[in-house]
């Protein structure tokens, strides 16, 4: 889905993401 591979990308930029949460 577009708008949350968008989302993610973005959170990604601001490491608000973790690899492990995935």
């Amino acid at each position: 889905w577009e708008a949350v591979k968008k989302l993610l990308h973005e959170l990604d930029k601001y490491g608000l993401i973790e690899e492990e949460e995935f």
